[in-house]
């Protein structure tokens, strides 16, 4: 049993209670501590889950032969911040934690309970400071690595940069020669890829049955407003959008893969138009409406990061945004304030644009402000000082007086 943050709503007394009631045992994934022990005890735990397959840390709960017996109800004042201060001072490099608190009331002894979930950061590992060890979890306990397990992760966590940004590239080629995973027109193109760490370890495979359910939660493609199928695949979950009316063809898709990689692809939001904020042409023209495009990316990012951390993937995560088939189209400028200067922006002479990498340590990031310097790049590219859904003090907003 994995506690993702998505599901904190549903962890109340009634559930803990269930815990104990239905006997939950132990296990890699999860942990009950009855109390807090010392820092070096509580980075040690953290350590050991950080450096296996991450997972929960319940604070509150008495356990007997690895079952729940009994809640005890913590009333320490400042708790929160001082798992948190632990987490980020108390362990090399800084561990990311969500720490939630479950108000209970037993017998009239009323506290908190505090549940701690843990993303999976192997092969990266992560050493308790005042003991300088490093731990792993196996079933019931956290324990030492050997120097051994020491000496692979490092091997294994070796130049990874280098090495997603490989696999990317390669996956970039093989879109370039036409290998989609449903047929998309060849026409201009908007393409997501997110690639967990995990995607390095080639026997890594995640559970991604988590999502199939809630598919329309977890994997929307960019764009998509009609025909969601969800399917399984070789390489897991394809979520497509489409086929056209009339056509064998999609307008796009995303790609869930076991190893912890999202691909998305859209032709919808950039297809030639006749009518874009209030203007209308005489013939489909190459013309761009940024702030749907970019609050499109930005809702996306937000949806696939929340998937990665749904089905357990391990950080850092890579963000790469690209485009092709872009040469000839201009951006609408119509929509801003400062229209009466130019009502379009020149015509971009890049056929493709691959924004910068954008590296993810955190599950909670402010993808406004990430892509900020992402978007700038995509509006240089036509001849533009930057993105004008920004307001001057950098934060995206609805910048559009006219639709």
């Amino acid at each position: 049993m994995l506690i993702t943050p998505d599901r904190f709503n549903e962890v109340n007394q009634d559930f803990l209670e269930s815990l104990i009631k239905n006997g939950i045992e132990e296990n890699i994934h999860l942990d009950y501590k009855e109390q807090l022990g010392s820092n070096a005890e509580i980075a040690k735990d953290l350590s050991s889950f950080a450096n296996s397959d991450g997972g929960n840390i319940i604070y509150g709960i008495r356990e007997v032969n690895n079952r729940p017996t009994e809640i005890i109800p913590i009333n320490q004042p400042n708790l929160r911040e001082k798992l948190d201060q632990i987490a980020r001072n108390g362990i090399d490099p800084s561990l990311d934690v969500r720490i939630f608190p479950i108000h209970v009331n037993i017998e009239g002894n009323e506290g908190q309970i505090f549940l701690i979930y843990i993303p999976r950061k192997y092969p990266i590992l992560h050493q308790a400071v005042k003991r300088a060890k490093y731990y792993k979890r196996t079933e019931f306990t956290s324990s030492p690595m050997s120097n051994f397990e020491i000496e692979t992760a490092f091997k294994l966590v070796y130049n990874y940069e280098e090495r997603i940004n490989s696999l990317f590239q390669n996956r970039l080629h093989e879109l370039n020669s036409g290998e989609y995973h449903v047929n998309i027109p060849s026409q201009t193109r908007m393409l997501i890829h997110m690639i967990s760490i995990d995607a390095l370890e080639t026997n890594r495979s995640l559970n991604l049955g988590i999502v199939f359910s809630e598919f329309d939660n977890y994997l929307k493609p960019p764009g998509c407003t009609f025909g969601k199928n969800i399917e399984r695949n070789l390489h897991g979950l394809l979520v497509s959008c489409g086929p056209e009316p009339f056509s064998d063809n999609y307008v796009g898709y995303v790609q869930l893969y076991r190893i912890g990689m999202i691909e998305a692809i859209d032709s919808s939001l950039m297809k030639p138009t006749e009518q874009l904020h209030g203007r209308h042409y005489n013939k489909p023209v190459k013309i761009l409406g940024m702030w749907y495009l970019e609050k499109n990316i930005i809702d996306s990012c937000k949806m696939y990061l929340k998937t990665l951390e749904k089905i357990g993937a391990g950080l850092p995560i890579f963000l790469y945004i690209s485009f092709t088939h872009l040469r000839g189209y201009k951006i609408s400028l119509v929509p801003y304030k400062d229209s009466f200067i130019s009502r379009d922006s020149d015509i971009t002479k890049r056929d493709e644009i691959l924004l910068p990498r954008i590296k993810i340590d955190s599950f909670k990031i402010d993808f406004e402000e990430k892509l900020k310097t992402s978007f700038d790049v995509f509006w240089n590219a036509f001849n533009q000082p930057g993105s004008r859904n920004y307001d001057e003090k950098g934060r995206f907003i609805n910048q559009i007086y006219k639709s």
